[in-house]
């Protein structure tokens, strides 16, 4: 079976790459976790925002009924 994973990049064996290693586990965690974080917040404000806008109203006359929009 051949595999896909870079050894160079620690892929498969749950290693750090070589430049995060120089963090502690602490700060890589909230590294990622708080772009995540605003990331997912972003994307439900945009959605909400979306959909209460003329456009987002226009999208939804359509969806629930195509004629009468």
């Amino acid at each position: 079976m051949v595999s896909n994973v870079s050894p160079q990049l620690g892929g498969g064996s749950g290693l750090t790459l070589r430049a995060a290693a120089a963090y502690d586990r602490t700060a890589r965690l909230f590294a990622t976790y708080e772009p995540a974080l605003a990331v997912g917040v972003g994307a439900v404000a945009l959605g909400y925002l979306l959909l209460r806008r003329r456009l987002g109203l226009a999208l939804t006359a359509i969806r629930d009924h195509e004629a009468g929009a």
